[in-house]
């Protein structure tokens, strides 16, 4: 949970002395800017793959959307914040700016946690389709899901209700009548719900790897697909290093000035927001590599063998072995794909059921050949077959 730090008497206002050095604060925007650009840009391509080239929009796109919204609200708390002394030092932070800067921090907390929640959400929605036939591991990822949720709404409802007032949290004229948590209750909780988002970072950063490690694909599909899920580690990773500095960060002179804690908070979001959206533009990629050979090799004529024909043997085989003539004297041959080109366009996620075999995805198309009288369909060459049809 992303701990607003007002509450501590170290962070309270103080005497501000003149001429303050410069701010860090364009650094800091530029590291939470950069992440979230990213991360907002590879969920503009995910939506892209999933409307226009696999045109079926799932659930957990949406809720990933939510996330990544989040992630740019983050970034415009930072840019609030930094207005009000985010990469000053505390010193520097007058009475006035303290108290705006305690109202940023206080939504900036309530956004940072729901978007954290809703990437794992997504991850387990994800999930779900994919344990259906596992009536064991199905039960597991609902009973995180459930339990995601709850601690969800139980930390967003700590992070609101923190005083009575509401708007004691960042009012200190209001704080002496108000019913606020203590500092030591405010970190206590902070922790204690950091542990947890360790915890569910760990669970479903695992879950992924262990189900896709025995999917059958060929062993670099297969490792790059683990290699890309595992980034969910990185954000648990994230997840500790924020905690540690969570537990300091009351006793810091100068929380503000660099703002470790909250930089590592944002690593945690947008890092989970990576992790489970690279796998899903696997098809554009395909597209794009595929676009770029055909124009380097000048589409799909070679000037040594002519034209060619994906799956000409194939077909003319089919042709030969399969043709029957209807009432108007056409052919009807249909072409099935090689083992090797099985491989679905819809990315690693829509075709990696470990219990059934991308084999199964098989492309038909139906070629109409026009018989031309007194020629035998049976004894053209197949590079004459190709050019005909």
């Amino acid at each position: 949970m992303a701990a607003s730090m007002h509450p501590t008497g170290s962070l309270l206002p103080r005497q501000v002395e003149e001429s303050p050095p410069d701010s860090r604060a364009p650094h800091i925007l530029t590291i939470v800017g950069a992440l979230t650009g990213f991360s907002g840009l590879l969920v503009l391509l995910r939506c892209y793959v999933r409307l226009f080239i696999l045109r079926k929009f799932m659930s957990e796109d949406g809720v990933i959307v939510a996330a990544v919204l989040c992630a740019f609200g983050v970034l415009a708390c930072f840019v609030g914040e930094s207005h009000y002394g985010v990469g000053r030092f505390s010193k520097h932070i007058g009475f006035e700016d303290l108290q705006k800067l305690s109202e940023w921090m206080y939504y900036h907390a309530i956004i940072i946690v729901l978007g954290i929640s809703l990437v794992k959400v997504s991850l387990a929605l994800f999930l779900l389709r994919f344990a259906a036939q596992n009536k064991v591991l199905w039960r597991v990822i609902i009973g995180a899901l459930v339990f995601l949720i709850v601690f969800t709404i139980a930390c967003i409802l700590t992070l609101i209700l923190q005083c009575i007032p509401v708007e004691a949290a960042w009012n200190f004229a209001l704080k002496e009548s108000a019913r606020c948590y203590s500092m030591d209750t405010y970190l206590a909780i902070g922790e204690f719900n950091s542990a947890i988002n360790i915890l569910t970072d760990f669970v479903f950063a695992t879950l992924p790897v262990f189900m896709f490690s025995r999917i059958q694909v060929n062993k670099r599909t297969r490792i790059t697909l683990m290699g890309i899920l595992s980034l969910g580690y990185f954000a648990c990773a994230a997840g500790i290093v924020k905690t540690v500095l969570q537990s300091k960060i009351f006793n810091e002179s100068d929380p503000y000035r660099d703002c470790q804690y909250l930089i590592w908070n944002c690593v945690e979001l947008n890092v989970g927001i990576l992790a489970a959206s690279f796998p899903t533009i696997k098809p554009l990629v395909k597209s794009l590599i595929g676009t770029t050979l055909n124009v380097t090799s000048g589409g799909r004529y070679s000037k040594r063998n002519g034209p060619s024909y994906p799956h000409s043997s194939y077909a003319m085989h089919s042709l030969r072995h399969n043709r029957t003539a209807n009432e108007d004297g056409k052919y009807t041959v249909q072409v099935g794909t090689s083992e090797r080109d099985r491989e679905s366009e819809e990315g690693s996620e829509e075709n990696s059921n470990p219990r059934t075999s991308l084999s199964r995805i098989l492309q038909t198309t139906e070629i109409i050949v026009h018989c031309e009288e007194g020629v035998d369909v049976g004894m053209w060459p197949k590079r004459e077959i190709g050019e005909r049809v």
